[in-house]
Order: structure tokens, then sequence, then C-alpha cells
């Protein structure tokens, strides 16, 4: 199989990365852990850059915002139904494991639930390269009631980047709580905060010995229940360009496009660090191929 080249380097955190002009202060998350719920202004960001998803509910009364639900309600779908046979015939695509042991590290839940969090940013495309994975993973845990739909930055490398935003997602699973923190859209300009049990996290465990000295501090980040994490994406934002959300999710029926490859390839990667914090539940994906081949690798 034509393994997917991984990306070469991280996005910085926004503090970094923003424009000179901007050096974002981050203000508090709003909301707490579980869906995050934003304010009107940020949801009006990622309804200007693309389409905001509602998928089960249709609150909108014109066409245009209705064929944008429509959309998002599609991609979402195709995205989250994966079929059975493509993931197993992906595997891991030749892709580096990416996940690393965190050391007596605090662990995170939620309601007794293993807690994922994820670290990322609007504006950047290995961000937006991961949340595919991402959706495709958390998809077999769990159900997204809602997502938005954006493009990392038309300024940065990959521009334009079309992906998913994790800014007042819904998500619901027996197994897990997901976290998602959007520290920045898509100009660098703060959005969602970090807790200070969070930045004590990114700065013990997103530095070294656990990442290379020049991708310190960089996104997107992944913690798995205080036992793993996940630094960078897992694939190249690379095969990712010149695509709009549509075709990128047609392609996820095909095992051997590069995409699908990239995308799903991450994503089984992904759903094994799951499974190793959710005691290999639900069985019918933990145990299933490739996934049950994966966990074992895992430090």
């Amino acid at each position: 199989m034509t393994q997917v080249a991984p990306p070469p380097r991280r996005s910085r955190a926004p503090q970094a990365h923003a424009p000179a002009s901007r050096k974002p202060a981050h203000r508090r998350r709003p909301g707490r852990r579980g869906a995050v719920a934003i304010a009107a202004a940020s949801v009006a960001i990622v309804a200007t850059v693309a389409v905001l998803a509602v998928v089960g509910r249709n609150t909108s009364t014109g066409s245009a915002a209705t064929g944008a639900t429509s959309t998002a309600a599609t991609v979402l779908q195709r995205t989250a139904r994966v079929d059975a046979a493509v993931i197993e015939k992906v595997g891991t695509a030749g892709l580096p494991v990416r996940i690393y042991a965190l050391k007596d590290a605090p662990a995170l839940s939620d309601g007794g639930r293993p807690e994922i969090l994820y670290v990322g940013a609007d504006f950047c495309p290995y961000c937006a390269a991961q949340r595919w994975s991402m959706v495709v993973a958390l998809s077999r845990f769990g159900t997204f009631a809602s997502i938005g739909l954006t493009t990392s930055s038309d300024s940065d490398v990959y521009p334009g980047t079309a992906t998913f935003s994790f800014s007042g997602m819904q998500y619901s699973s027996r197994y897990l709580s997901f976290v998602a923190v959007e520290t920045a859209d898509r100009a660098g300009t703060p959005k969602e905060a970090l807790s200070a049990a969070q930045k004590q996290l990114l700065s013990t465990y997103d530095a070294p010995p656990y990442v290379p000295a020049n991708a310190a501090g960089g996104i997107p980040w992944v913690d798995f229940a205080g036992g793993y994490a996940m630094a960078s994406s897992g694939f190249t934002p690379q095969i990712l360009a010149g695509l709009d959300w549509n075709q990128i999710s047609e392609k996820l029926g095909d095992a051997g496009d590069l995409v699908t490859q990239g995308i799903v390839g991450n994503a089984n990667i992904l759903t094994a660090g799951i499974c190793k914090v959710t005691g290999m539940q639900p069985a019918d994906v933990c145990t299933a191929a490739p996934v049950a081949q994966i966990v074992p690798t895992l430090p």
C-alpha cells in the first residue's frame, strides 16, 4: 500500500504563531467539560468562514442556511460512517505512530469516563488534518450531534485546508468524554482559553523529552485520559490541498486513495490510543482489525 508522508512539522502554539500585530491573550474557555458552548460572535466567525452544521436539528429559515446545514450533515455522515472494510484495508497506511506514554501525568476523567482532550486552533493546517481523523475515530465511540465546517488560514502553509471546527461541537458517548479547545480563530485571534490545568499539561508534556525541542509547544495535541498523548497530525495536510469538504468526505469510500489512507490510517492509530484508556471498550471496535493489531504496538 502507498505510504502517506508524515507531516514535516507542527503548527506553533497561538502565542508564537499569531501575526506580529496580534499577541493573543487567551480568554477563559466558556462552558464546562463535554460539549463546548461558545458565544454568538465565535459562532459567527465559523459560519462566515464556511458553514455551521447542526446535525439532527435545523432552526434555519433561509434557503442558504438550510443548504449549508445539509452540506455539513452530509460531510459528517460520510466521515463518521467509514465502511469497516475500508478501515481494515487501510490499517495504519504506513504512518508513524505518534502516540507516546505520559509518565506520572494526572488522569483525566469526566463523570467516571476517561477524557480525551484536544488542543488546536482554526488557523492551524495540521489541526485541520487531525480533525478529520478525530471525527472518524471518535465516531466509533459515540456520536457528534453538531459540528462546524471551516478552513485553515489562507496565509499559512497548506492554505485554506478544508476541515471541521470543534468550537460549538456536541458529542456524546457512554465510553468517554471529549473536550476540545480551539485556542484561536483563522486569523490567530484568541478564541477559547486553556484552563490552568490544561496549560500545565501542555507545558510539561508537549515539551522535551516527549517531543523534539523545535516542536515543543506546538499544536495539535491530544491527551488520552492522562495516559498517552499524540503530538502533531498523524499525516500531512498536503494531501488535502485543493479539496473541499465534500470532495474529501467522498474519497473516504476508497481505501486506495491517499486522502483515505491519511485520514483513516491516522484514525485507526487514534482509535487504538482511545481503546487503551477505555479498557478496550467497545469490544466490537477495540478487538477488531486493524485496531487490535495496533494496540500492542503502543508504548
